[in-house]
């Protein structure tokens, strides 16, 4: 089978014109990928699964919504949460022999013990919201700025979402 382009240089018309055929290759891409087709290394191939009806561009079906607690923790520790789980990662069975500190990145630290290291967002920052986040099983509160109300902390893995759940935390991040 021809490639697309060898197809295109051998009409007369698109020879004569390389603005001619940029064009022609625009359309003819646009009409192609909604119908589950596309040029990939010079050739047309059919995309499996794409139905030109649902879904016209072939991309992949959003994510359910986020619930509002969702919302309050940050991608980057979404993401985290999860890669650790599928690990099997857990703040209950770290203990510092799971290796959970491999899991992180410049931007987001975790220990030995499944902690992300992670700023949080408050109202504002007063005793007893300090207090209230100190209570919570494995954390551990590195720093507050009343200022900017935000507290750092390392939080385990598996105590993220209640964190989140305090009415007075605004965001996780």
């Amino acid at each position: 089978m021809p490639s697309l382009l060898t197809v295109v240089n051998n009409v007369k018309i698109l020879r004569s014109s390389a603005r001619l055929r940029h064009i022609f290759l625009l359309v003819l891409g646009a009409a192609l990928v909604p119908s589950g087709l596309a040029q990939q290394g010079g050739r047309i191939r059919i995309i499996e699964g794409v139905n030109s009806t649902s879904d016209p561009f072939g991309v992949r079906p959003t994510a359910r919504p986020l619930t509002p607690l969702q919302r309050k923790i940050g991608g980057s520790i979404r993401r985290k949460i999860k890669e650790l789980a599928d690990a099997g990662i857990v703040s209950s069975s770290a203990k510092g022999v799971t290796g959970a500190e491999a899991f992180s990145t410049r931007l987001l630290q975790v220990d030995s013990e499944a902690r992300i290291h992670a700023y949080v967002e408050l109202g504002s920052v007063e005793p007893e919201k300090l207090t209230v986040l100190g209570a919570i099983p494995g954390i551990r509160v590195e720093s507050s700025n009343a200022e900017l109300s935000i507290v750092q902390a390392w939080i385990p893995v598996d105590q993220v979402e209640s964190v989140a759940e305090l009415s007075f935390v605004k965001k996780v991040t």
